[in-house]
């Protein structure tokens, strides 16, 4: 069997924190806004094939997706703040400041979200 090099190590490593320190530190709002996400934009990719007969279709999920895109910064951020709590070290004022950054982005992410939002709100109900 060949010697395990660093870069194997490494990628194991960063694997193994991943899977348990990161995945089940995320909120169940947050999984819940990456598959509306999803479900968002698959449904934008196949619009003229699923709904035909609804135009207005392609209105509500530029809704749904904007409306998660308006979220999904605010669920990184508590993500980062979950982490920091279970990791010790400098890791955890490193997890911090990516919360307090996130929390940042998120906010200033929010203002242009809110007004596309309510735009394609306007586009749909009009």
């Amino acid at each position: 069997m060949a010697p395990v090099s660093w870069l194997d190590e490494a990628a194991a490593r960063l694997w193994r924190f991943g899977c348990h320190t990161v995945l089940p530190a995320v909120p169940r709002r947050g999984w819940l806004v990456v598959g509306l996400f999803w479900v968002g934009l698959l449904n934008l990719g196949f619009v003229r094939e699923i709904w035909p007969h609804y135009p207005q279709a392609e209105g509500w999920f530029w809704g749904l997706l904007l409306g998660c895109g308006l979220l999904l910064p605010w669920q990184l951020a508590a993500t980062a703040r979950q982490v920091s709590q279970v990791v010790g070290g400098g890791w955890q004022l490193l997890w911090q400041l990516l919360a307090w950054l996130g929390y940042a982005a998120a906010v200033l992410v929010s203002i242009p979200a809110l007004i596309g939002f309510m735009l394609c709100l306007m586009k749909v109900f009009r």
